[in-house]
C-alpha cells in the first residue's frame, strides 16, 4: 500500500475510534465529522484517501470494514494498533480534542490510557 494512503487511513481509524468512544449506549455524543477534522490536517484533506472517505460515506460500516481490511485490523490487535497510531499521529490538537471531550463528558469510553496530567 502507498504509505501516504496508509497514514491517512490510520488517522481515519483514530477518528473512527474517537467517535466510537462517544457512544453512551443511546447515542453518539460527538459527530464523526468533528473527529475527522480534529485528526486530519488541511494537507491530509487534500489527499485522495480523504476523497475516498468523503465520497464513500466514511460513517458507513462498509468503509469501516474497508479500513480494517486495508490496515490489517482484527479484534485481537485493534487496541495495540490504535496505541501505535495514536503515538504516531496524535498531535497536540488531537490530544486537546480528546481531553476537552472527556472533560465535557462527550467521550465516555476511551480505550487507551490517558496521558499524565490529563482528565481523570
Amino acid at each position: 500500500m502507498d504509505p501516504s494512503y496508509e497514514s491517512i487511513y490510520q488517522k481515519l481509524w483514530i477518528a473512527h475510534m474517537l467517535h466510537e468512544a462517544s457512544w453512551d449506549g443511546t447515542k453518539y455524543r460527538v459527530y464523526l465529522g468533528d473527529c475527522v477534522l480534529a485528526v486530519l490536517s488541511p494537507e491530509d484533506r487534500e489527499h485522495p484517501a480523504w476523497f475516498q472517505y468523503n465520497t464513500l460515506q466514511g460513517r458507513s460500516p462498509l468503509f469501516v470494514d474497508f479500513l480494517r481490511t486495508q490496515l490489517g485490523i482484527t479484534d485481537d490487535n485493534a487496541i495495540t494498533l490504535l496505541q501505535t497510531w495514536w503515538d504516531r499521529w496524535a498531535t497536540e490538537r488531537v490530544q486537546r480534542f480528546l481531553a476537552s471531550r472527556i472533560e465535557n463528558h462527550k467521550i465516555v469510553a476511551w480505550p487507551l490510557p490517558l496521558p499524565a496530567g490529563g482528565p481523570s
